[in-house]
């Protein structure tokens, strides 16, 4: 089975910290000929190489952006359809619609569900006004809980939010007043997924402009970042939810289908501008041009990775961890990992060794990247296989 991301690049208004690829003020003509290239694209993608009964099944579509709720119920409804034309798309799909709280109505969503749209993906970013108006959002906190209540009139029972830590003036007593208000929602099972993300400043983004030094004194210290992060895990825990990855939290069984296609390095496509996808061991990227897409869909790149690096990297941002013993045999790596070189590891509350299984704790995930390394750098010693 494999999982389909779709991108939608377009916008009412670029966030100041946003680098994805994506226009404002792009007119219906523009995202017409999109969705016509889009199309075209699905329908001459080479079939999924896995053989037998699960070849061509999809069990999860996202669409992401860009802001894919600006899309018109015809819009959606083509590019569903032609999904359907080339794939098997099973009965229970998880299709989920990324939202900005400024492009819906209760009307589109009941249309969205009417679709087989089944998760939403609310692009919420903050419960503070001037916060979001300050990272060029177009909603405000009215917006989001309007949203959300719609979405459950609209009998959505899977609703994921985003939220940014470590904005500009946003102090850890604003965080936890966010966070207050998340659990209140989830106490009344209006939320069943949380993601939160640390703010990332882009060179060329407005953000990048204005904040280039990482120090900027309206910018939360490294300590603050870290304490939001550890009071989001506190908080969210106590409400039982799950942390099954480092920026995601979930009610038992409403883990994302889609993002653990990535986690667990499965296959998936990539359709639309600038989209990745992973299949028959290789990955592609297509142009992020927009004419020379709307002009020739099929433009891709063959991109350069480790693969296996990618699974020992991706595998550790999971709370379920890695069997280090079977990823090596997979692998054909000597395994030189103990319990005596992963002790100081251990002893710092940053990583479980267990069976075999190698897990980050919570304070672990906030110096996963270099930790990561780390313990990459253990293992492959003695063997053939190139790392």
């Amino acid at each position: 089975m494999v999982s389909v991301y779709i991108h939608i690049p377009f916008c009412l208004k670029r966030c100041f910290y946003c680098d994805f690829t994506s226009f404002s003020k792009i007119n219906k003509t523009i995202i017409d000929k999109y969705i016509n290239a889009l199309c075209f694209e699905i329908s001459k993608k080479p079939p999924n190489p896995l053989k037998g009964e699960y070849k061509n099944k999809i069990k999860s579509i996202y669409f992401g952006g860009g802001t894919p709720s600006l899309l018109s119920i015809s819009q959606l409804k083509i590019i569903l359809s032609e999904l359907k034309k080339n794939f098997n798309i099973l009965s229970n799909c998880e299709i989920t619609l990324e939202i900005n709280p400024a492009t819906v109505s209760i009307y589109k969503l009941k249309k969205f569900r009417k679709l087989g749209i089944n998760r939403l993906s609310l692009g919420l970013q903050s419960f503070d006004n001037k916060l979001l108006k300050k990272s060029g959002r177009l909603h405000n906190i009215t917006d989001n809980f309007n949203v959300i209540h719609q979405a459950s009139l609209a009998a959505f029972k899977n609703v994921s939010i985003d939220l940014i830590y470590g904005l500009p003036n946003q102090s850890l007593e604003i965080w936890k007043r966010d966070l207050q208000i998340v659990c209140e929602l989830v106490s009344k099972d209006l939320i069943k997924h949380v993601s939160i993300y640390a703010l990332s400043i882009h060179e060329d983004t407005v953000f990048g402009k204005k904040y280039i030094n990482s120090c900027h004194k309206a910018l939360p210290t490294e300590k603050e970042i870290c304490d939001m992060y550890n009071m989001a895990c506190e908080m969210l825990n106590a409400y039982n939810f799950e942390h099954y990855e480092i920026s995601n939290f979930a009610k038992k069984g409403y883990e994302s289908v889609h993002n653990l296609t990535y986690w667990n390095m499965e296959e998936f496509y990539g359709f639309g501008l600038s989209s990745h996808e992973y299949r028959d061991f290789m990955r592609k990227a297509n142009t992020s041009n927009l004419q020379e897409y709307l002009e020739n869909p099929l433009s891709y790149e063959i991109l350069e990775s480790n693969t296996i690096f990618d699974e020992f990297m991706l595998k550790l941002r999971l709370a379920k961890g890695l069997n280090i013993l079977e990823f090596t045999e997979r692998h054909n790596l000597k395994n030189t990992m103990s319990f005596e070189s992963l002790e100081k590891y251990i002893k710092e509350d940053l990583l479980l060794f267990k069976k075999n299984t190698l897990k980050l704790t919570e304070k672990g995930f906030l110096v996963s990247n270099s930790l990561i390394n780390e313990l990459y750098s253990m293992i492959g010693k003695g063997s053939s296989a190139k790392l």
